[in-house]
């Protein structure tokens, strides 16, 4: 009997039609998003899977290019705050823009942005004594014509969230949410907060070792420690005792788990940046985001009442989502003023900690870079 085929054996339709969402691979990214990456035999245990088969399904996953996970650090930790920056940039000089931002040492990931604002987002992590040096090399590279107009804001620790899962039909592969049918419940709902700590310092409670580890679980979270230790010419007992002690659950409290929600060329990455009139509203506003199939990741701009929210939109809900977000959102929740970017997916850039900037005795080396 001739074999039927399946979309599952060829890697790029298998993306293509959202196979990669089937009910194994969601438990499994479920459980990574809860407990981390680093010990699959626990994954498959908590799910009632076999070890191998999680395994290779993880395996699998992070081939196909299906799957990303990263470490977040609590940067407050290490003696650094997020700073994002919004910058128009005149399109002749773009490139040179997003390269002179890319070579500083403390960025964390860039992209162009189109909208309110039609230039760079960028997202830095600052040694908390060089902030004024941040601030003087921003304006310098806006007085020399790199970028024009800017905004910088300082914000809590981004959290990551996966999409809510309700929506999706295992069987049809595809989402049910009607945005509509969700906006008119929410209002006689009870929506439960988003929390976002503002840190009470911004302090180094770590040394070399835990930036090194860090470092590696921020490129590959399933890095082996003895991979680790061989690069740092220390024993794996060492780091280990490192990562159990100071980085787990302490320095690194999440991760960061991204994988394609929708067909391919049916969503846009958005970033919304919404004024409050009050932190409560700006909590349940955030709550409600939670729960939707879009949020991507969210933070509070320290001491003010802005939230700033990365969404995957599909091109079918973009029109209807703004409209509520100017009409009965602003009313319900207290939304002052919002602004909408476009962001390319294919502009991207990231880096991890900049480790070989850590010195054991001095902390954080800032180096002043002033693009010629």
């Amino acid at each position: 009997m001739r074999r039927k085929k399946t979309l599952t054996l060829e890697p790029g339709i298998f993306a293509k039609v959202m196979g990669h969402l089937d009910e194994l691979n969601i438990k499994i990214i479920k459980e990574i998003k809860i407990i981390g990456p680093r010990n699959l035999s626990a994954i498959a245990r908590n799910i009632n899977a076999p070890k191998r088969t999680v395994h290779s399904r993880y395996v699998r996953l992070r081939k196909d290019k299906l799957l990303t996970v990263r470490a977040v650090p609590e940067y407050h930790l290490l003696g650094l705050i997020n700073v994002v920056v919004l910058s128009t940039s005149p399109l002749r000089s773009m490139n040179k823009a997003k390269e002179v931002l890319a070579k500083h040492d403390y960025l964390h990931e860039i992209m162009e942005c189109y909208g309110a604002i039609n230039g760079l987002y960028a997202w830095f992590t600052i040694p908390i004594d060089r902030i004024k040096y941040f601030e003087k090399f921003i304006a310098t590279i806006s007085e020399r014509g790199i970028i024009e107009d800017y905004r910088i804001y300082y914000t809590s620790n981004f959290k990551y969230y996966l999409p809510n899962f309700r929506y999706f039909s295992v069987r049809k592969r595809n989402w049910r949410f009607n945005l509509e049918r969700f906006v008119s419940r929410i209002r006689e709902e009870k929506i439960v907060e988003e929390e976002f700590e503002e840190p009470e310092y911004f302090r180094i409670q770590a040394d070399y070792l835990d930036i090194a580890i860090i470092w590696a679980l921020e490129v590959d979270a399933t890095t082996r420690l003895a991979k680790i230790a061989k690069r740092e010419g220390v024993s794996r007992s060492l780091i280990k005792y490192h990562y159990d002690e100071h980085v787990d659950e302490t320095l690194v409290k999440e991760y960061m788990v991204d994988f394609p929600r929708f067909m391919p060329g049916t969503s846009n990455r958005l970033l919304f940046v919404y004024n409050f009139r009050r932190f409560d509203d700006l909590a349940t506003f955030a709550g409600v985001l939670r729960e939707t199939p879009y949020v991507v990741s969210m933070a509070k701009e320290l001491r003010r009442n802005v939230l700033f929210a990365v969404l995957d939109v599909p091109v079918d809900d973009l029109g209807k989502l703004l409209k509520f977000t100017a009409s009965d959102l602003s009313e319900s929740f207290g939304i002052e003023k919002f602004m909408v970017m476009f962001l390319p997916p294919e502009s991207y850039t990231w880096k991890p900690l900049p480790k070989d900037n850590f010195d054991p005795n001095r902390g954080w080396i800032y180096r002043e870079y002033l693009p010629l």
